[in-house]
């Protein structure tokens, strides 16, 4: 049986390597200026959202989303922006009341998706 070593020290089968040939990684880094979650928890609703922005908007998108988490009433928010994958900014929305939020269309693509615990 042909086997790939990982670095653990335990081998992987050809088999099982072909499954695991594509992946991606990320690394995801919390950013505390737009985060107002003061414990993560589960509430009623909750929401992901990722953003993809063109590097020459980040200046303007960072301004447009500080202003956005500051008009949420209710609304908990823990923000993450990836430093190795896609680059993109991902916010989970917390709430006990239905969430709506509005996108920054001019400055992100954006894929919002319930997130459940």
């Amino acid at each position: 049986m042909v086997t790939r070593q990982l670095g653990t020290g335990r081998s992987v089968s050809a088999e099982t390597h072909k499954v695991l040939r594509d992946h991606h990684n990320e690394i995801w880094k919390i950013e505390r200026t737009l985060s107002t979650a003061t414990e993560i928890a589960p509430r009623k609703y909750s929401m992901l959202r990722t953003d993809y922005v063109a590097p020459p908007k980040d200046t303007q998108y960072n301004a447009a989303m500080q202003q956005l988490v500051r008009e949420l009433k209710g609304v908990d928010v823990i923000a993450f922006f990836s430093v190795y994958g896609d680059g993109a900014y991902r916010y989970l929305f917390l709430s006990d009341a239905p969430i709506k939020v509005r996108k920054l269309k001019d400055l992100a693509e954006t894929r919002d998706v319930a997130a459940t615990f």
